[in-house]
């Protein structure tokens, strides 16, 4: 994951490609300040799927919470820090 990260919104998708861009450019710009370094910092354009029903959305909050884990930053029995303590309930 040291490429990209994960993020479950809920919104407009008017509003998405504005924030999805303030968002990455505003972030790259900084760590790129901090780090003495330039260019692009996240391997690709963001990609949006749109939730249609209770399901998807709990296996798309299963999905981001083992990720950090599956991808080795993190032991299964840890917690990643920037993730959440357990999946909300949904109907």
């Amino acid at each position: 994951m040291g490429t990209h990260y994960h993020l479950l919104l809920e919104g407009r998708s008017a509003d998405l490609s504005k924030l999805m861009h303030r968002l990455n450019s505003g972030y790259a710009q900084r760590f790129n300040e901090r780090h003495s370094r330039y260019g692009h910092l996240f391997g690709e354009r963001y990609t949006v799927r749109v939730i249609t029903d209770n399901r998807q959305l709990r296996d798309t909050y299963a999905y981001i919470d083992a990720n950090p884990r599956v991808a080795g930053l993190c032991a299964w029995d840890e917690r990643w820090p920037w993730g959440w303590a357990d999946i909300p309930a949904v109907a």
